[in-house]
């Protein structure tokens, strides 16, 4: 993760898979049904959308010490996916 001026981040993921890069695509930008697959991530919805800027509001969960914990953040994402060199 890089980070940039006024508490910007970029992050970059590499990960080899035999799955087709569009369908993966697809789930990793199914931002509604991320907490089926992240721990401790209670809820992800769609603020708005328009082209490839998404606004989210997620929400995670944790129990700490049989207590929980709660917390809300509001994140502005850009998504592109890179185009393989390689022919399908």
């Amino acid at each position: 993760m890089e980070k940039l001026p006024n508490g910007t981040r970029r992050l970059a993921a590499k990960l080899r898979t035999p799955i087709q890069p569009l369908v993966l695509w697809e789930v990793l930008t199914d931002y509604e049904e991320l907490s089926k697959f992240i721990p401790n991530l209670s809820r992800s919805e769609i603020i708005s959308r328009t082209e490839n800027k998404v606004h989210l509001k997620q929400i995670g969960t944790q129990k700490f010490i049989g207590m929980k914990f709660s917390a809300q953040v509001q994140i502005a994402l850009i998504t592109y996916i890179k185009q393989s060199k390689r022919s399908p």
